[in-house]
C-alpha cells in the first residue's frame, strides 16, 4: 500500500534529454513570453519576495531556461550577483538575451556533474520547476553548501517530461524536509514553492 506522503511517480520513467528540452523551449508559446505575460510570474515575484526579506544578494539558479525569472529579477532592480545554468543550448542563448545586466553570468551546464556548486560565491539556490524533471533530485542538495538559501517549486500535476509531481505540502515536506529545514511552503497557480536552509 502507498504511503499517502509518498509523491506521485510521473509520466517520465527517466531524466529526458536536452534535445528534448531544445525542442520545447524552441517552440512552446509559453517560453516565448516576458515574465510579466508568464504562467509562473507570481512564482518569480513570490521568490523575489523571499530573496528581498533573506538578505540574499549572491543568487545560483539551477536549470534557469529561457532566463525568465532573472529578467523579472534584473528589471526589478534588485541589487545581486546572479548566475544561472541549463543544460539546453537554446535556453541559454536566450536566457543571454533576455536578462542583460553586468552582474548577470549564464551558462550550459549539466545540474550533475556543474562544477558551479563549489567554484561560485552564493548565498540562495532558486530551484523553479527542475526537481521534478530529475531522477536524483536528492543527489542536488547534497552539492549545496549547509546553511545556504534554497527556494524551490514543484508542481501539483502530472507531464510527459516529469518524474514526479506532487498533490499536497506534506508531501513536499515528507521529500525534501530532511535535506532543507523548510520555513514555508506557499501554494499558487498549481505550483507548490518551498524555501529554507540547506541541513
Amino acid at each position: 500500500m502507498k504511503n499517502i506522503l509518498e509523491c506521485h511517480q510521473g509520466k517520465a520513467q527517466q531524466d529526458l534529454r536536452p534535445n528534448f528540452y531544445d525542442q520545447v523551449y524552441a517552440t512552446s508559446e509559453e517560453y516565448q513570453k516576458n515574465y510579466h505575460e508568464s504562467y509562473y510570474k507570481n512564482i518569480y515575484f513570490k521568490t523575489l519576495d523571499i530573496l528581498v526579506q533573506k538578505r540574499t544578494r549572491n543568487i545560483l539558479e539551477v536549470g534557469c531556461g529561457c532566463g525568465t525569472f532573472a529578467e523579472m529579477l534584473a528589471s526589478s532592480r534588485y541589487s545581486c550577483q546572479y548566475t544561472g545554468f541549463d543544460f539546453s543550448e537554446v535556453a541559454i542563448a536566450r536566457a543571454k538575451n533576455r536578462a542583460q545586466s553586468p552582474h548577470f553570468t549564464f551558462q550550459i551546464d549539466n545540474i550533475y556533474t556543474s562544477s558551479l556548486f563549489k567554484s561560485i560565491t552564493y548565498d540562495a539556490v532558486v530551484c523553479h520547476e527542475v526537481l521534478e524533471h530529475i531522477l536524483k533530485d536528492m543527489a542536488i542538495f547534497a552539492k549545496i553548501p549547509s546553511g545556504t538559501l534554497f527556494i524551490g517549486s514543484v508542481p501539483s500535476f502530472d507531464s510527459k517530461s516529469h518524474v514526479r509531481y506532487f498533490s499536497s505540502e506534506d508531501q513536499v515536506r515528507y521529500r525534501y524536509g530532511a535535506v532543507c529545514n523548510i520555513e514555508e511552503i506557499f501554494f499558487m497557480d498549481l505550483i507548490y514553492i518551498f524555501y529554507g536552509t540547506i541541513n
